[in-house]
């Protein structure tokens, strides 16, 4: 029987944890095995997060708002967000929408 070194175990509970977080996301009870591409998404997330917060902070990246109304009866339905600024790359700025459309549909 080996033993697991500090290293390790941190990452064996990483990995349970991205697995458990996929479990949750999927249905009430279900179950779901670590992959390794559980791993570079989360990753990938916690840098597209980084991005955001430096450029919100630098007041490089503003969001606002606009209200959406029914025009049958003029009544609020809703409202869209919006962003206006200026980014590093317009490669950058398609990642971030998709970034956060995908969180909105979570």
């Amino acid at each position: 029987m080996g033993v697991l070194s500090d290293t390790d175990m941190m990452d064996w509970l990483r990995y349970a944890s991205l697995a458990l977080s996929r479990a949750k996301a999927t249905d009430a009870g279900s179950y779901c095995q670590f992959e390794k591409s559980m791993l570079a998404e989360s990753l990938t997330q916690a840098q597209m997060l980084g991005e955001l917060r430096m450029a919100i902070n630098s007041n490089e990246f503003v969001v606002h708002y606009q209200p959406v109304v029914d025009l049958k009866d003029f009544r609020l339905c809703g409202a869209e967000a919006w962003y206006a600024g200026k980014a590093p790359t317009e490669e950058w700025c398609h990642r971030v929408i998709l970034f956060l459309w995908q969180k909105s549909m979570a």
